[in-house]
Order: structure tokens, then C-alpha cells, then sequence
């Protein structure tokens, strides 16, 4: 089996999202603070605990709306049991509203960052692992055949065409979607599904073509077909949403057949009728 890990080694692209930390004997907190949305709100906070000789490992800050932000902190103290005290300090900076510290077990800490909150309330994040998901996926197929491979097919058309519409509502409309559409699509990299470029795009006539590589649904997989059903779906639900009319897509490249990446065709529903493979 060729190897599936991503190809992607430059740092500068990682974000770490913590599940926990382990630092064997040493005293560990996480710290939660909500402060005015100002420049230099952040670091007058990481100012107070670094006064306070906190090491910081991570660190991420949100924008909460009215005027607020919440950042999440996670760091090394010089001593155990110094949560009170590192929360006094925090709030007579005169930058913080609300502020909450825990402390850790045993040089143990875990992470807060998940479940991640979204902004559409009606939507919950939760992490499963990319090879569970696909094995979901595999066995489905397998137990109910060319019927396995529409219902996934189906599954990923739903999800991309109701992700893109939500996108529309958070955006502002499905204008401002179309208008920075190719950079957009670039955030599926976020769900960890792959990393999609968008090679050209035709609104007028209906079509566009992708390039997706590192997909979880084929990477590492060596076939003599083209195995994409979940992403061709994905991608004609987020193609029928964006040019509101109905999509047909065709995966031409795979990487489970030995290209380098995967890459789908997206045209009208009655242009692929019309000859258009499908």
C-alpha cells in the first residue's frame, strides 16, 4: 500500500488543535479568558502570566462579537496550586471580563479546544478519526455494492450542497460565494477531507473542473478503477448550490489508480445526459 500520509511537511501550514498535554512533573493550567476586542488585548494577557513565570504552549483567540474576544491558553506554571492567584492577576488587568483557570493532574492537562463551537448554533463539530470514517464508508460498499456506492454518493451530495448553502446565509449570499468562490474552497483543507484547488470555473456555461489531493476517501489505496463516490457527490452538491441548477459530476483522475491527485469535471445535469460521461 502506498503511503497515506499528507505530503504537506512545512510548519508554517500545521495548527494544533490539543486534545491534552503531558508534561511528566510539571504544573500545568489552562486558562480561559474573555477580554476586550482591542489591539493588544492578547498580549497584555500573556504579559500578566508571563510575569507570573507562566510558559506558554498554546495559544488560540476568537472574536465573539460586541465588542469581546475569548482566548484559550495553555502553559506551564512555577508551582501547583497557583490557579487563584493566576486568576486575580488576570482580572485586575483591567482587559479582562471573565476569566477561568484549571489546573492540571500530575504534569497531565487537557485540551479545551473540542468540542469546537460553531457559529451556526444548529451545527455541532465532533472529531472522529479520518481512517474510521472512511472504514464506515468502505463497508457500506462492500456489504451493499453499486447500492453502498450510491448511498455514500448520496451522502456527500447532501453534505455539499446544505454546507454551501449555510455558507451563503453566514456570507451574506450566494453572490459573495461565487465572487471568492476558488479561495473558499480552499477552507474544505480545514475538515481535514483533503485539499481542493479549483483549475477553472465557467458560470455562464456550467462547468468546472478540480484538482483534490490528499482525499481521505482514496489516499493510500492502490486500484485499478477510480474510487471517488463520497467527494464526486461532495462536489456536484457544492457545484448545484453555487450555480443553483442541478450538477453532474465525473471523477477523471484518481489518485487510487496512480495519479498524483484526484480531479473531477462538474457540469450541468443535462449536459452529462446529453453525452457527458457520468
Amino acid at each position: 500500500m502506498k503511503d497515506s500520509s499528507p505530503s504537506d511537511t512545512n510548519p508554517l501550514n500545521w495548527y494544533d488543535v490539543p486534545l491534552f498535554f503531558a508534561r511528566p512533573g510539571k504544573a500545568l493550567y489552562y486558562v480561559a479568558v474573555q477580554t476586550q476586542d482591542r489591539p493588544g488585548a492578547l498580549a497584555t494577557v500573556i504579559g500578566v502570566l508571563q510575569r507570573e513565570s507562566f510558559n506558554l504552549i498554546h495559544v488560540s483567540m476568537s472574536e465573539i462579537g460586541d465588542g469581546y474576544a475569548v482566548g484559550h491558553l495553555y502553559g506551564e506554571g512555577n508551582a501547583p496550586g497557583i490557579s487563584t492567584a493566576l486568576e486575580e492577576r488576570l482580572r485586575a488587568s483591567g482587559i479582562v471580563r471573565n476569566v477561568r483557570v484549571e489546573e492540571g493532574r500530575d504534569g497531565l492537562l487537557i485540551g479545551r479546544a473540542l468540542p469546537l463551537r460553531l457559529r451556526d448554533p444548529r451545527l455541532r463539530a465532533t472529531a472522529i478519526t479520518s481512517q474510521y470514517l472512511i472504514s464506515t464508508l468502505d463497508t457500506l460498499r462492500e456489504e451493499m455494492g453499486s447500492g453502498g456506492a450510491t448511498l455514500v454518493y448520496r451522502q456527500g451530495l447532501d453534505l455539499g450542497r446544505n454546507a454551501w448553502t449555510r455558507h451563503a446565509a453566514l456570507l451574506g449570499g450566494m453572490e459573495n460565494v461565487r465572487k471568492h468562490f476558488g479561495y473558499l474552497l480552499e477552507g474544505l483543507a480545514l475538515t481535514g477531507y483533503g485539499r481542493p484547488t479549483l483549475l477553472d470555473i465557467d458560470p455562464k456555461e456550467g462547468t468546472a473542473h478540480v484538482r483534490f489531493s490528499e482525499s481521505i476517501e482514496c489516499m493510500g489505496r492502490e486500484l485499478s478503477n477510480p474510487y471517488s463516490q463520497f467527494f464526486r457527490g461532495y462536489f456536484a452538491g457544492t457545484f448545484s448550490a453555487v450555480f443553483d441548477v442541478e450538477m453532474s459530476c465525473v471523477e477523471t483522475k484518481c489518485s487510487a489508480v496512480g495519479a498524483e491527485a484526484c480531479e473531477f469535471e462538474i457540469t450541468r445535469k443535462e449536459a452529462a445526459r446529453a453525452g457527458a460521461p457520468s
